[in-house]
């Protein structure tokens, strides 16, 4: 597939993702959980995360979306104006201002209550030493399995 190619099916799709997003009427319960979506500064892939984001509204949490390549400070801004329950990233392209393991252990010690989830190729094959509070995701099928059994405990 030709890179012109690829930019227009990534752009068809983010677009369709968008229309599903905004068409979403809000149905958030007591139950419903927070989330923090972002990629991290210099990190543009953000299809999987748009996708994740739909999931999450389509079973009634409330999702605050940042987008791609947000900048470290300003995640932790928001995280503490929001307290999310849970905060998810997807670290694809190799960080250069940072190592993997204390970007996602800065936000981990910032928000003790919070879980850290995080997905990407960065995570393949490669050791990490992670705070409790950080779980790495590997697949898009784990990252389904866990969105349905928090929707089904805050059902």
């Amino acid at each position: 597939m030709m890179a012109a190619q690829e930019h227009f099916m990534t752009q068809l799709l983010r677009q369709k993702i968008l229309v599903a997003i905004d068409g979403h009427v809000r149905r958030e319960t007591p139950q419903s959980k927070k989330f923090l979506l972002f990629l991290p500064n210099g990190d543009w892939h953000e299809l999987t995360l748009l996708f994740l984001s739909y999931l999450l509204k389509s079973r009634n949490h409330q999702v605050t979306y940042l987008g791609a390549s947000v900048p470290l400070k300003e995640v932790l801004t928001v995280g503490e104006t929001l307290k999310p329950d849970f905060f998810y990233t997807i670290i694809t392209a190799v960080p250069t201002e940072y190592s993997v393991d204390d970007y996602l252990n800065t936000i981990a010690d910032k928000f003790p209550k919070s879980t850290v989830y995080a997905s990407g190729s960065q995570f393949i094959n490669t050791p990490h030493s992670l705070r409790d509070n950080v779980m790495v995701m590997h697949g898009m099928q784990k990252v389904l399995e866990k969105v349905e059994e928090l929707s089904a405990r805050a059902a």
